[in-house]
């Protein structure tokens, strides 16, 4: 068994862009200049509080996990290491 970690890769958003029509939309996430794939079920979570796709930015802070096989992985769950702009005065 491999050993468990806590967060498999940390880095920066570099860039964030989806594909294709709503229904078969294919999502793709670079941290650090390398490209993951990302589902629409992807966990996002804040600091503070859960978040969406939809909140991430270029520039953010992260630590990602990943599901799938060698041949084919996605990211499973994105923390990103800031306070969400919903709970900022």
């Amino acid at each position: 068994m491999g050993e468990v970690q806590s967060g498999e890769k940390k880095g920066t958003i570099t860039a964030w862009y989806g594909t294709g029509e709503a229904a078969t939309k294919a999502y793709t996430l670079e941290v650090d200049g390398i490209e993951y794939n990302v589902v629409p079920y992807t966990l996002v979570t804040f600091r503070d509080a859960s978040g969406r796709l939809s909140d991430l930015q270029t520039g953010d802070p992260v630590r990602l996990w990943f599901s799938g096989v060698p041949e084919y992985l996605w990211i499973s769950q994105i923390y990103i290491d800031r306070d969400s702009a919903r709970h900022k005065n």
